[in-house]
C-alpha cells in the first residue's frame, strides 16, 4: 500500500491478524497518514463499518459506538459513504489496481 512506511509495514506484519482498527491501533505502530491510507484502500472493511465510519474512529482514537456520538447504525445515524469512483480512486492511487468492478467496466 502506497503511503505506509516500511517500518509501519513490518509492525503490521508482525502483529497479524486484527480484530478491528482500534485492535491495530493498540498492537501496530501506525501513524495517522498510514492508518488513512488503509482504511482508504479497504484494510478494514471486514469489520463491517463503512470508510466514513473508520476515519471517524480513527480520528477519535476509539470505537465509534455509545452514547456521545450515537454512531450505531441501530441507533439511526451514520456517517454517509462517499461515491464509489471515489473508492475505486482510492483504492487506484493506493494500490495500483481496483479491487471493484474490472477495470474496462469503469470505462
Amino acid at each position: 500500500v502506497s503511503g505506509v512506511p516500511e517500518e509501519a509495514r513490518q509492525s503490521l506484519l508482525a502483529g497479524r491478524p486484527y480484530a478491528s482498527l482500534s485492535d491495530l491501533r493498540s498492537r501496530a505502530a501506525v501513524g495517522p497518514e498510514a492508518l488513512s491510507a488503509l482504511i482508504r484502500v479497504g484494510a478494514f472493511d471486514f469489520t463491517g463499518k463503512s470508510r466514513p465510519e473508520l476515519y471517524l474512529e480513527a480520528e477519535l482514537g476509539l470505537p465509534v459506538v455509545g452514547e456521545l456520538f450515537a454512531l450505531d447504525p441501530s441507533a439511526g445515524w451514520t456517517p454517509p459513504e462517499g461515491p464509489p469512483g471515489q473508492r475505486w480512486r482510492d483504492e487506484w492511487r493506493l494500490l495500483g489496481f481496483v479491487l471493484g468492478p474490472p477495470l474496462y467496466s469503469l470505462f
